[in-house]
């Protein structure tokens, strides 16, 4: 599963490699308490390997996780905005205590419902107004990702190679 992507991290330098970054349990169960979710599965692998750096695998486009001007109040005023939109559309469904995890062409939020705990990872298009399941796990969206931006450069503005950081806890 989310295996394969951390396979990715072997094309990394040198250098990218010692930039990797996570959090540890104890960080795991804080940003659980912080942003009111359960942290499982793929997602906690993810969270503890790389969730801080990715060596510069991707970048910070689309994953929030590594964008430097994301602060822990941008998450989670990022995080409140979601549970607003979704609860004014009327898809309670929907709110099941939703992790953003990356935003697509600035107005596509891709989340996964942990409440749910399915792994599976979902869209709300903010221009659309419409919530819709990728039909993809957190690792095989990590995969798109890394194909969308990085092997087939559909975005011009990509970081591919560029160290970015990012951090959810401090304040």
């Amino acid at each position: 599963m989310i295996e394969e992507y951390f396979k990715l991290l072997e094309t990394l330098n040198e250098e990218q490699k010692s930039a990797l970054s996570g959090y540890s349990d104890a960080e795991i169960l804080k940003l659980e308490s912080l942003y009111k979710v359960s942290i499982t599965g793929e997602l906690q692998a993810f969270l503890k390997k790389i969730g801080r750096c990715d060596g510069g695998l991707v970048g910070d486009n689309p994953f929030l996780f590594y964008r430097e001007i994301m602060n822990v109040r941008s998450h989670i005023l990022l995080q409140v905005y979601l549970i607003n939109e979704l609860q004014e559309m009327g898809a309670y469904d929907q709110i099941k205590n939703p992790f953003i995890v990356a935003v697509e062409y600035e107005t596509q939020f891709m989340y996964l419902q942990t409440k749910r705990g399915d792994g599976i990872v979902y869209c709300f298009d903010e221009n659309n107004q419409i919530v819709e399941s990728t039909g993809l796990t957190f690792s095989k969206y990590c995969l798109k990702v890394y194909d969308h931006y990085i092997r087939h450069g559909s975005n011009p503005n990509r970081r591919f190679g560029v160290i970015c950081k990012g951090e959810m806890l401090v304040i």
